[in-house]
């Protein structure tokens, strides 16, 4: 601080600001604990799923939660979502070892199908992607774990790196507890994950520091999780709200050519039929006649629009 009264800043020397996260370029959160401040990190975790379900359209976000050491009881209001449309939370919160191995596969697996079938050279991240594909828009992944490394093999470690390192640009969030008491594997290695999250380390006496922050000058005081009258409230709302969210209908015109474009096709070599969209800008077809393709199936949930 400058010491001449000539340059004094105005105001008060001491100020609070709001640490937040920023959707898409920052997402991702690193809470890292010896012990003291647990309790008060789970709160924040809960905090910021509140606040995801309260800012975000119903049903365009999707959690997938990892709770080993608590089996659950750390989200458990949660639980409620699953009433109305379990692909919320991914059916339910995972804590056996064999089930976050299968669970981290799964996301890698929505990884690579973003990157290889949606943004591959044409779009630098899923927003840019969802942008130009309207109601067809991908949702928001965010992967929420509590007490990590507890019940993490090497391959969940494996799978959690791919995660870290390529979540981010395909919607693909995560929102972790780190207990440093717990002896990490080998093939951990921890700038990967510091690297790409927003950074809270916790001292022997409980008190949070932001990385990158003066630790001498700046005081990080976590907010607290809604009550749970409040929570379980906006729970429901929001699970009500979400109900048949995956329902996409798309307008028949949408798929129609341009009346100047009427009776210009050809089926000399097979029948092209637009029937709806796929990716951001093209239309899928059936395509039938060619080669060996004579038949067609079409299957789906009763009201999925196959009449």
């Amino acid at each position: 601080m400058p010491q001449d009264e000539r340059l004094a800043l105005p105001g008060a020397a001491q100020f609070d600001l709001p640490v937040s996260i920023s959707l898409p370029s920052e997402g991702s959160l690193l809470l890292e604990t010896n012990g003291p401040g647990r309790d008060e990190q789970i709160g924040t975790l809960n905090n910021l799923i509140s606040r995801l379900l309260a800012t975000t359209p119903p049903g365009k976000l999707k959690f997938t939660i990892i709770d080993p050491v608590g089996l659950g009881e750390n989200f458990a209001g949660l639980m409620h979502l699953a009433d109305y449309e379990d692909s919320l939370i991914n059916n339910r919160i995972w804590t056996q070892k064999t089930q976050i191995e299968e669970k981290l596969g799964e996301l890698n697996e929505h990884i690579e199908k973003i990157i290889q079938m949606y943004l591959r050279n044409e779009y630098q991240s899923i927003t840019e992607y969802n942008e130009v594909a309207g109601n067809i828009a991908e949702k928001y992944n965010f992967l929420i774990v509590a007490d990590f490394p507890s019940n993490f093999s090497e391959l969940a470690i494996k799978r959690l790196m791919s995660i870290a390192a390529s979540g981010g640009r395909c919607g693909l969030y995560t929102l972790m507890l780190w207990d440093h008491r717990q002896q990490p594997p080998n093939e951990l290695v921890p700038d990967e994950l510091i690297k790409h999250s927003i950074n809270i380390t916790t001292d022997k006496n409980g008190v949070f520091h932001l990385a990158g922050a003066p630790k001498q000058r700046v005081q990080l005081h976590l907010a607290p999780p809604p009550s749970s009258e409040i929570g379980i409230s906006l729970i429901h709302k929001v699970g009500k709200a979400s109900t048949d969210s995956n329902r996409v209908e798309v307008p028949f015109s949408h798929v129609t050519p341009d009346p100047a474009d009427y009776w210009k096709n050809e089926t000399t070599d097979e029948l092209r039929i637009p029937i709806g969209r796929t990716g951001a800008t093209k239309l899928q077809y059936l395509a039938i006649g060619k080669g060996t393709r004579q038949h067609a199936l079409l299957a789906g949930k009763t009201g999925s629009g196959k009449s």
